[in-house]
């Protein structure tokens, strides 16, 4: 009876290995990690920044976007974050967030990642 199980396991271990979160690209992220050197090293592992509407509401979404962190999406000036999004161009999402405690100029360093997807509102459609 062990066979004809050995067979089925391989083929959903293969299947599984086929899905895009298997195919992302690694997270080359450490907590407290500087933002200029977490952009960085998301680019060189093939994260993109995406392209986020401009929200400027805010002191600390103006100051992030004025750094050139265009990919910012959302801060809390009462808290000291922001959150930043990126995509590896297969569909896969990563979601940064920074604490900060100057914004001129700008230091912050990474304090958590997520692989959810910011809201498809708040992204800049591509033209056709």
């Amino acid at each position: 009876m062990t066979r004809p199980v050995a067979p089925l396991v391989i083929a959903c271990v293969a299947a599984l290995a086929g899905t895009t979160a298997w195919a992302s690209p690694p997270v080359p992220l450490a907590k407290n990690q500087a933002i200029a050197t977490a952009r960085a090293k998301l680019k060189q592992a093939g994260w993109r920044p995406m392209k986020i509407k401009y929200q400027g509401l805010d002191t600390a979404f103006v100051a992030f976007w004025q750094a050139g962190y265009t990919e910012t999406e959302q801060c809390a000036s009462d808290d000291a974050f922001c959150v930043l999004d990126y995509s590896d161009g297969h569909g896969n999402c990563l979601r940064v967030m920074f604490d900060y405690n100057m914004l001129k100029p700008l230091q912050a360093w990474v304090t958590s990642w997520t692989r959810e997807c910011p809201n498809p509102d708040m992204l800049i459609k591509p033209r056709h």
